[in-house]
């Protein structure tokens, strides 16, 4: 009996993280990227290489930005 309240309240801190972490979605505010890869070709060990996106809220409401990940 004690094992499963503490399995309860693990998930259930569990789920309120993983919920917080997601923002409410608006139907008016809108992405738009300038391009959405490129490709940077072979690249030498420790060489110091960047590229900057552009990225624009072409709606009407705040554009809210969550988790960004590299590939």
């Amino acid at each position: 009996m004690r094992i499963l309240k503490y399995a309860f309240v693990f998930v259930l801190f569990i789920t309120a993280a993983l919920l917080s972490q997601v923002g409410p979605v608006s139907e008016n505010a809108k992405l738009k990227v300038d391009q959405e890869k490129f490709d940077f070709g072979e690249v030498a060990a420790n060489m110091k290489i960047e590229h900057t996106f552009k990225i624009t809220n072409i709606g009407s409401d705040t554009l809210k930005i969550y988790k960004v990940k590299s590939s």
